[in-house]
């Protein structure tokens, strides 16, 4: 199986359950115990991207592309001062961070 192939098929789950985030907020007491791991893998992410440099402007991208919805990828891009390819990386970085949180991928 190729390296790509093997991404899918938990980065797909990953941004689900990023998306799914701020509805776990709303109903905290009421998870199922799958559900509080991603709540915890989520909000874990959240503490350590926001110590990372730029943190506060991560979050921002992650809320405009994953919560609001509001924003592409690229289009986000746009709202800061750095490439997109960097902005990218903040993507991939965050997503990453609630998969290992998750125990998904090392």
């Amino acid at each position: 199986m190729n390296t790509s192939k093997r991404r899918t098929n938990w980065w797909r789950g990953i941004k689900a359950i990023i998306r799914e985030y701020p509805n776990y907020i709303n109903r905290a007491d009421k998870l199922s115990c799958a559900e509080k791991a991603d709540f915890e893998a989520v909000e874990k992410a959240i503490a350590q991207t926001k110590m990372m440099r730029n943190g506060e402007m991560r979050m921002e991208m992650i809320d405009l592309v994953f919560w609001k919805q509001s924003h592409t990828l690229s289009g986000a891009a746009m709202q800061f001062p750095f490439c997109e390819r960097e902005v990218r990386q903040w993507h991939t970085d965050f997503i990453r961070l609630v998969g290992k949180n998750r125990g998904l991928i090392d």
